[in-house]
């Protein structure tokens, strides 16, 4: 297998063109999985794409919210949820942080996946604010970032 075929196994463009899902999961998507096991959860997965982390997380009996900005995203994750674990599955499509909202204490896990270096300085600052708002006392935030200026 050459690299280019092994990275496109591992890097899964995103429709709109936005990046890439990492499939399997990344050791910070494992760290989000395994705490989100221990925790029992509910878990906020912003950035889900088609869902490596959902779907991992769904399987474990975790009831999960995943967020996207593409709906398209969200109706790919959808149909690969099997129906035993689709109740589990909350789709909530919009732009993080501006466009969507949760009550305070809400999840036990947030796992903000290769979003933060598309906001601007005031939308990351809104980000931690609501953020830490709707995790629960105790609760981890697992971040995977890159720079704004590295290109695929």
């Amino acid at each position: 297998m050459t690299l280019k075929q092994n990275l496109t196994e591992l890097l899964v463009p995103t429709l709109n063109n936005m990046g890439y899902m990492f499939n399997p999961s990344t050791p910070y998507g494992e760290a989000f999985l395994k705490f989100s096991a221990a925790s029992g959860g509910p878990v906020l997965d912003v950035g889900t794409a088609y869902g490596t982390s959902t779907l991992q997380a769904l399987n474990n009996g975790i009831k999960v919210v995943a967020n996207d900005l593409e709906p398209k995203h969200l109706d790919i994750l959808m149909e690969r949820v099997p129906e035993n674990l689709k109740h589990l599955l909350t789709l909530s499509p919009g732009k993080f942080p501006t466009d969507v909202s949760y009550k305070p204490n809400s999840f036990k896990a947030i796992f903000l996946s290769n979003i933060l270096h598309f906001l601007k300085g005031e939308e990351i600052e809104m980000a931690a604010q609501k953020t830490f708002e709707w995790l629960q006392p105790g609760g981890k935030v697992f971040i995977i970032a890159a720079s704004p200026y590295v290109g695929m």
